[in-house]
């Protein structure tokens, strides 16, 4: 089994324990001291983060992970907010990242390309169909009436 298995079958079953012990966290935000959560929230989504970096998993989907199953309550909220000014300086930096380490030229043997086509469309036609469907369901008419032509 793979390091990226392996860790993400151990991720989910941190979370599940993590989500059984709702209650508990919620209790625990609740009664400390507002000082105390923003590093006790900074640093286990920095663990989080780090351990989905090192089974190979990108770090922000470990971050993502634990924003899922994080109970809510009033206080940690607030600390959340408080943390969004950091969040518009790591963001760019995240994508930066990402983007300095694109390799297009993985791309240059025809299967692969064919493949990486092939999931494009898919995913293109996937968001289109499911549009649709979703304007019929709510019943808009299946005409399409942008106004051009006239």
């Amino acid at each position: 089994m793979s390091l990226a298995v392996a860790g993400g079958l151990g991720l989910v079953v941190v979370l599940a324990v993590v989500t059984r012990l709702h209650g508990r966290t919620v209790r625990l935000t609740e009664r400390a001291a507002p000082e105390s959560l923003l590093p006790v929230l900074v640093g286990a989504l920095f663990l989080v983060a780090w351990y989905t970096d090192e089974i190979g998993l990108y770090a922000v989907f470990g971050a993502f992970s634990l924003g899922l199953v994080f109970p809510r309550s009033e206080r940690l909220d607030h600390t959340v907010e408080t943390l969004k000014p950091v969040g518009t300086v790591f963001l760019p930096l995240f994508f930066t990242y990402s983007g300095l380490n694109t390799d297009f030229a993985l791309l240059a043997s025809g299967p692969v390309l064919l493949l990486t086509l092939g999931c494009v469309l898919v995913a293109v036609a996937g968001k289109f169909g499911a549009c649709w469907l979703a304007a019929r369901l709510a019943g808009e008419p299946g005409r399409w009436r942008c106004g051009w032509g006239r």
